[in-house]
Order: C-alpha cells, then sequence, then structure tokens
C-alpha cells in the first residue's frame, strides 16, 4: 500500500505506555491496507485498517505487565 493512517488517539496512548515503562517501544504492526489485512489471516473489521491498532512489544518487559497496565489504566 502507499497509503498509512495512524489514529492521533492511538499515537497518544502508545507514547502514554512508552514513557510509563521508560523504554524504547517496538510496533510490530500498525495500519495495514485490507488487502494485506486479509493475507495475515486478521478480518475486515480490524482496526488495523482504521489506522487504530498497533502490535507492540518491549525488549525486557512481558506481554502480559503491558497488557496489565493497558487493560488497568483503560486504555
Amino acid at each position: 500500500c502507499q497509503r498509512q493512517i495512524i489514529d492521533d488517539e492511538l499515537i497518544e496512548m502508545l507514547e502514554i505506555i512508552r514513557n510509563h515503562f521508560n523504554q524504547p517501544l517496538i510496533i510490530d504492526s500498525g495500519y495495514r491496507c485490507l488487502e494485506h489485512n486479509r493475507v495475515v489471516g486478521s478480518r475486515d473489521t480490524s482496526q488495523h485498517v482504521k489506522g487504530k491498532a498497533a502490535d507492540i512489544r518491549f525488549e525486557s518487559i512481558s506481554a502480559d505487565d503491558v497488557w496489565e497496565y493497558v487493560t488497568k489504566n483503560k486504555m
């Protein structure tokens, strides 16, 4: 795709998460065009095609710890 959409609220949320853990945040997947989204096996209703989702991780912080922080803070 030549098009990229990134929701401003998503950017703000990712920055809050990054600041909380005080480490570089790695984005494995963000915006996906509909064609690519289908190739990776995701649904057409995925928030990735709207630029409102990102698959993230940190080098030394578990996914469980990130999930706990995000859900506790209702992000």
